[in-house]
């Protein structure tokens, strides 16, 4: 019960970091450290394995249809040098550790309600092909990409054709892994 409630008030703290982070943001400072202090925040959150939302996280990345949230339109074009998503694929591109660590933040995105725009889920394809995906990425991958289409049912086409591009790569890991009868605990 302890380890619940401590996680929870971590939760709730990291949450209200990044809401102090997103006020600094809206009062236009113009704020050039942005990436390394949300790095680190990402990182933070990333040790604590947080299942729940974060619900500040939507607030900071723009959405790509709401045209008609003023405040967010605002927060967008006062701070064009501020890029979330940069900070995500910038760590996914440094090999497969960078990958796998930003694997896990795409999933809290996703889970916080995060809109993710599809050129990240296929720039996430193309560091599949370029560095290999293992079974529990290629599982975080799907799970991000489930909960994103959940909460905006968008480019189904596009989303099929990533994951049926994921399934074809790993196909043959599926078939050794099924023939050999391991288990795996960490999908």
């Amino acid at each position: 019960m302890g380890s619940v409630t401590t996680k929870n008030h971590l939760t709730t703290h990291y949450d209200k970091v990044l809401r102090h982070i997103t006020r600094l943001l809206h009062c236009h400072i113009d704020f050039t450290a942005f990436d390394d202090i949300f790095l680190h925040w990402l990182e933070a959150t990333s040790n604590l394995e947080i299942e729940e939302p974060i619900h500040s996280l939507p607030r900071l990345f723009p959405r790509e249809a709401d045209a008609t949230n003023f405040e967010q339109a605002d927060l967008a074009i006062a701070n064009a040098s501020v890029d979330p998503w940069k900070v995500v694929t910038r760590v996914a591109a440094e090999g497969k550790a960078g990958l796998g660590r930003a694997l896990k933040w795409l999933c809290l995105l996703a889970r916080s309600g995060v809109d993710i725009p599809m050129n990240i889920f296929k720039t996430f394809s193309a560091f599949f092909a370029r560095d290999g995906v293992s079974l529990a990425e290629s599982s975080l991958f799907a799970k991000a990409v489930m909960a994103s289409t959940w909460l905006k049912p968008r480019g189904r086409q596009e989303i099929q054709a990533l994951v049926s591009q994921l399934h074809e790569k790993l196909g043959l890991q599926i078939k050794n892994d099924l023939r050999s009868d391991r288990r795996s605990d960490d999908m």
